[in-house]
């Protein structure tokens, strides 16, 4: 038995709340004791002979409190402790890729080039070998990327809103929209699983904007909080029809889908509100203890 402040407190067991503390103080006034035990409070005795309810309530309230906080820690390791094995299987994958499907594709190419050197440059089937291995070549070149995406995972230092940015100016040169990228609150260093999926979220988002929307405006703002990460894009589009939004649960439709399953994966909040002529808002928050770095 521990006394704090006239309030006599047993020590939970271990199974329901090992980390449980109340400081000196916590209860102010009376002299009602309580003991916490088997996971719940029960008056002991009172000097006066009456319960002090009120007093129980705060005791409750703080024993919650801490299951709460507890349960919220481990959920966040979790995730951090996953999103750091993802890290691990995507160059795991990255490697499996450079060293079978690229090495072999890669001789392939080489082997029908040399074939079709053999023909005469006047021959058709030579310049059909030559054009599908333009093809091959571009093929080969996005695969690469792709491994080096794999594997690369600071984007060469730039942040997630420098992303964001090289790529609504890439797609300014051959859309009429006007693209706008904001920042709010001070940044954080961003975990780099977190800080990727994000920007393939939002990558598609904005893409659907730009290819289906007819909007004149495209808005992404990335607020940085203490309490966590949020990103939104916003157009004054079109808006979503109805049937699609019921399609998208389909196998034919995975870009919604695609979208809903990154955020969840990294333990966020996903919103998406669209009326037709009204536009499209898209919203996805992620907790400061998985986001930050």
């Amino acid at each position: 038995m521990r006394l704090f402040s006239n309030l006599y407190v047993s020590r939970p067991s271990s199974k329901h709340l090992d980390h449980l503390a109340i400081p000196a103080g916590f209860l102010s006034g009376g002299s009602t004791p309580y003991a916490l035990g088997n996971g719940s409070p029960r008056v002991l005795r009172n000097a006066n002979g009456d319960a002090h309810k009120k007093s129980l309530g705060v005791v409750v309230a703080g024993y919650l409190r801490c299951l709460l906080d507890g349960r919220r820690a481990r959920i966040g390791e979790g995730i951090r402790s996953r999103l750091s094995e993802r890290i691990l299987e995507r160059e795991r994958i990255a490697r499996e890729l450079h060293d079978t499907l690229l090495q072999g594709f890669q001789g392939l190419v080489l082997r029908l080039g040399a074939d079709a050197r053999k023909l005469s440059p006047d021959d058709p089937i030579r310049h059909a070998i030559e054009n599908t291995l333009d093809l091959a070549d571009q093929t080969l070149a996005h695969g690469r990327n792709r491994v080096r995406d794999l594997r690369e995972t600071g984007w060469d230092g730039e942040t997630l809103i420098e992303k964001l940015e090289t790529l609504c100016e890439g797609l300014s040169c051959g859309h009429s929209a006007e693209f706008h990228i904001h920042q709010s609150g001070p940044p954080h260093d961003l975990n780099v699983i977190v800080r990727d999926e994000l920007f393939f979220i939002f990558r598609e988002a904005i893409l659907n904007a730009s290819r289906h929307a007819r909007c004149t405006q495209i808005k992404c703002i990335v607020t940085y909080e203490r309490t966590g990460l949020q990103v939104e894009c916003q157009d004054n589009g079109c808006g979503i029809p109805p049937e699609f939004l019921r399609d998208c649960q389909t196998p034919n439709h995975w870009g919604l889908i695609g979208m809903k399953e990154r955020a969840s994966a990294l333990g966020g909040g996903f919103s998406l509100k669209s009326n037709a002529g009204s536009g499209t808002h898209i919203v996805v928050r992620v907790p400061a203890k998985i986001a930050y770095s």
